[in-house]
């Protein structure tokens, strides 16, 4: 298995095709932790050796590869199971979620070495091996998050549809002070082929107040949901936006990081769906609406003793749809927008 160490007591590897990242995209890294030893383990964490940190933007820097993580644990990714339990006992297994950004310009194999702690304490050494594709059709076929496996049979879809329609534009304008609402907010608004899709307020940057230095990261994808209201199946695009929490100058915990995916129909140039995320389940909203109205909010609480960060999305003129299983349980495949309609088909004889 790609990235397992095995004779560990920690059993630790790459699952549902999170070994595969594509190049200018955040891709997510799902790790399995499976506890094959008589001992328990609290507090198991992930992290970057000091060698690859970068301490400034709470990162490991590898060679090509940029990882992060959320929950604002600075020290590393911590693996918290469902109902947020921190105790790893004999023969269970976590779930552990990073992010990559990969910045190599060729296919290239990358060793990502990472250090295992428990009870702050270093117990192990751990490597996960990833894959860098770049210049890949495969990069425009949509992934959840929390089920990162690649759809091929979507791939003459996304050939047809690239090949026709070409890739939208995308614009996304930052505005530092909101003045139409006399508040001092930040406002971040989406355009898709000029037309507005989003308007996106709250807590998205970093810095004082977060008026500056606003992180935000996007891609664009070719995904399959019902259509809202006649629930016919039909293609998508769906564009994907990530913000980050890096800077630990801020007053927030960091890091931390949050996605708003806009589901486009393609037809009306309408937000059919929303899907965003809170406290590791999906959420969709149903619309559809000329654009989304999103709130992020912010806070922190403190869970036995560990001061935690969050920034919840939250959809303001759309109908909550769907809240999957929580994504930290390895016994069950959260439920997707994708996987309501799913079943097999030809994609080929899908209308473009």
């Amino acid at each position: 298995m790609l990235g397992e160490m095995p004779g560990r007591s920690l059993a630790i590897k790459l699952t549902d095709e999170s070994h595969v990242v594509f190049r200018g995209r955040v891709s997510t890294l799902k790790i399995l932790v499976e506890n094959r030893s008589e001992k328990i383990f609290r507090e198991v964490y992930l992290s970057p050796p000091t060698e690859y940190r970068d301490e400034r933007k709470v990162m490991g820097v590898y060679r090509d590869l940029e990882v992060t993580w959320g929950g604002g644990v600075r020290k590393g990714a911590l693996l918290m199971l469902k109902n947020d339990e921190t105790t790893l006992r004999p023969g269970e297994k976590g779930v552990i979620y990073m992010l990559a950004i990969a910045r190599a310009k060729e296919n290239v194999g990358l060793k990502l070495p990472l250090e295992v702690y428990c009870d702050s304490s270093k117990v192990e050494d751990a490597e996960l091996r990833v894959e860098v594709k770049c210049h890949n059709i495969l990069a425009f076929i949509y992934r959840p998050r929390y089920v990162p496996r690649i759809n091929k049979s979507l791939q003459p879809l996304v050939e047809k549809v690239l090949k026709t329609e070409g890739l939208p534009e995308v614009d996304t304008m930052i505005w530092p002070v909101n003045i139409s609402e006399e508040i001092i907010r930040p406002r971040l608004q989406v355009y898709f082929n000029d037309n507005l899709v989003a308007k996106i307020t709250g807590d998205i940057g970093t810095g004082i107040v977060h008026i500056s230095d606003i992180t935000v990261h996007r891609d664009i994808y070719i995904g399959l949901a019902p259509h809202p209201v006649t629930g016919e199946r039909r293609w998508y695009w769906v564009l994907r936006l990530w913000f980050f929490w890096l800077d630990p100058s801020i007053f927030d915990e960091v890091p931390d990081a949050e996605r708003v995916e806009l589901w486009i129909n393609p037809a009306t140039e309408r937000v059919d769906w929303v899907i965003t995320d809170r406290h590791w389940r999906e959420v969709a909203y149903k619309g559809p609406v000329d654009y989304a109205k999103v709130r992020i909010t912010a806070g922190s609480s403190i869970l036995r003793g560990r001061i935690s960060s969050y920034h919840p999305p939250v959809v303001q003129n759309m109908e909550k749809y769907l809240t999957s299983q929580d994504s930290r349980d390895p016994c069950v495949e959260p439920l997707t927008i994708e996987q309501v309609i799913f079943e097999k088909f030809d994609s080929e004889k899908l209308e473009i």
